[in-house]
């Protein structure tokens, strides 16, 4: 997954065989369109058509969401518009919520393992090109290379647990937040206050903790602050006691280390 981007690679590569056999590879793109909050059925509402243009298939399902775009290097693409039905999300259902899906499937993209040494399918936001799939690879490896170097301590755990801190930091305009309960609901102050000492202090990223102090101190109404940034831009959400306490131990815990 590229980070800072709506934009995820998938590569297959066949390995260890002294000749190739012949064979075809299948993917069949299985899509929801949702909000992580709603679930997705069957319904006529959706767009199922295909627009194909140079290595890429583009999909607009439903009026008013972008538009997904699917680069490929397939040698041959099947419109399909087929629905699969009842799949079920395990978290879900543990938590009492409704946890059945229904997955539209646009198209076949088909590959001939003998034309190419790679099946690449890079699913994103915005267009991309398939020639990118080894950049974007190895930027992403020297980028958790370089995360992992900011551990405290050179035990692999707590490099571990440092590259998982680097997750949830994310950015709010040309400032910094915390997607603490991620990926249930999106950045909450209470729960970026509690969690934000312990994401950015003991990995010395002191100038991402004051982005996302500032952040929050820049919505701060009648003493309180913000409980929810809306997905969506509109009006921030003021219905926490206590967020603005641990506003204050996220400043101290910062000055106690930083000064």
């Amino acid at each position: 997954m590229v980070q800072g981007q709506n934009t995820t690679v998938i590569e297959y590569r066949i390995s260890g065989m002294k000749q190739l056999i012949k064979a075809e590879l299948e993917i069949r793109p299985l899509i929801a369109f949702r909000d992580y909050h709603s679930l997705t059925h069957e319904n006529r509402s959706i767009n199922g058509s295909i627009d194909e243009q140079a290595e890429q298939v583009v999909l607009s399902p439903y009026p008013g969401l972008p538009s997904l775009y699917l680069a490929n290097n397939a040698d041959s693409i099947e419109a399909t518009g087929d629905w699969y039905r009842t799949f079920e999300y395990d978290a879900e259902r543990e938590r009492g919520l409704d946890f059945q899906v229904d997955l539209f499937n646009p198209c076949v993209l088909r590959f001939d393992p003998n034309s190419s040494a790679r099946a690449t399918v890079i699913a994103s936001s915005e267009p991309q090109k398939t020639t990118a799939a080894e950049e974007y690879r190895q930027r992403e490896l020297l980028r958790r290379r370089n995360v992992t170097q900011q551990s405290p301590v050179g035990d692999e755990f707590v490099r571990a647990l440092t590259a998982a801190a680097h997750q949830y930091i994310v950015s709010r305009g040309d400032q910094n937040s915390v997607i603490a309960g991620y990926h249930w609901f999106s950045d909450w102050g209470r729960d970026t206050m509690i969690a934000l000492p312990g994401l950015t202090l003991p990995t010395r990223r002191y100038e991402v903790a004051r982005g996302i102090l500032r952040t929050f101190a820049q919505h701060v109404d009648q003493g309180m602050l913000p409980n929810r940034f809306p997905d969506l831009g509109d009006t921030p959400e003021y219905n926490t006691v206590d967020a603005t306490l641990w506003f204050f131990e996220a400043v101290r815990a910062y000055l106690c280390i930083h000064g």
